[in-house]
């Protein structure tokens, strides 16, 4: 089970700030992508720390276009197809990890990131709030 081992791997790896955001994402309707690059474009070019997005598999190109509508291709790395070594070291060299979605399932993105010892930002769903803790902060769309 990858979980299982995204924790043996996260607990031998060093936890850095290397000054970026993780979203962990996907591009099903229910990730909201666009809504998350709305946001993310929203935030003063000085202020706005680069993003990395993970988890949009064979649907990298389509990624690609949704960024190059909110024009801000420039701060933003669309990771491709990496082992679980490489992926659980995204998250722990993270300032932050986000997860922006309208509903999920279990909410395994949260889960990970709180395996990986980093503040969490995600949306206020129910997936999400059942794992509040003191790393999780949670939003609505309309704040």
């Amino acid at each position: 089970n990858t979980f299982f081992r995204f924790e043996e791997i996260a607990k031998k790896n060093t936890i850095l700030d290397l000054g970026y955001i993780l979203l962990v994402t996907g591009v099903g309707d229910n990730k909201d992508l666009d809504g998350a690059l709305k946001l993310y474009s929203s935030i003063s070019k000085d202020e706005r720390l680069p993003l990395k997005i993970l988890g949009c598999g064979n649907a990298i190109e389509r990624v690609k276009k949704i960024i190059d509508d909110h024009r801000v291709q420039s701060e933003i790395e669309v990771i491709p197809f990496l082992d679980l070594d490489d992926v659980v070291s995204l998250y722990c060299n993270s300032t932050f990890i986000w997860a922006h979605s309208k509903y999920e399932g279990y909410g395994r993105a949260v889960a990970e990131a709180k395996l990986s010892h980093k503040k969490i930002l995600c949306t206020q769903i129910s997936a999400f709030m059942e794992q509040k803790d003191e790393n999780v902060y949670l939003y609505t769309n309309q704040n």
